[in-house]
């Protein structure tokens, strides 16, 4: 899922004759500042895994990728042993190989939980998930890959 790193609307600002922005507007003029234009747009991907048992669900790894542009180094940290995964690559859009470091990484999170229950991936179309090399790194640890038709995936959760 697609995550904005900004709002599309924007709000207005009011300003009223006695606001102070009119004294800062009155400065600039006088002495032009070199602004550093900062990114307007951008995304984050977030790979959510979710279980319908809710003892599974606290273990399950939950992936975000991020554009390398974007954010520092120092916030894609996080906390050792943790089940959060700040990915910092040269794009936020997922693909199939990044798809096979997060089936590695699902395994990796429940082999206890794998003997009572049979894992099923539900996956959209999206291409990063349609390539056999995502298929077979799923069934190489026993995972049901099932491919949820498109513009159902808003059915998976009822």
């Amino acid at each position: 899922m697609s995550v904005a790193r900004a709002p599309n609307r924007r709000r207005d600002l009011v300003v009223y004759q006695k606001s102070p922005i009119h004294a800062l507007h009155a400065r600039n003029r006088r002495r032009p500042v070199r602004r550093v234009k900062a990114p307007q747009r951008g995304a984050m991907t977030h790979v959510a895994l979710v279980a319908d048992a809710a003892e599974s669900q606290s273990l399950l790894p939950q992936v975000f990728l991020v554009n390398q542009h974007m954010v520092s180094v120092g916030a894609c940290q996080s906390e050792p042993n943790s089940s959060i995964y700040i990915w910092r690559e040269p794009t936020a859009w997922s693909s199939s190989s990044m798809m096979i470091r997060i089936i590695d990484i699902f395994y990796d999170h429940l082999p206890h939980v794998l003997e009572g229950y049979q894992p099923i991936l539900i996956l959209d179309c999206a291409t990063p998930h349609l390539p056999l090399s995502v298929i077979e790194a799923a069934t190489r640890f026993g995972f049901w890959v099932v491919y949820a038709p498109a513009r159902t995936t808003w059915l998976v959760h009822h």
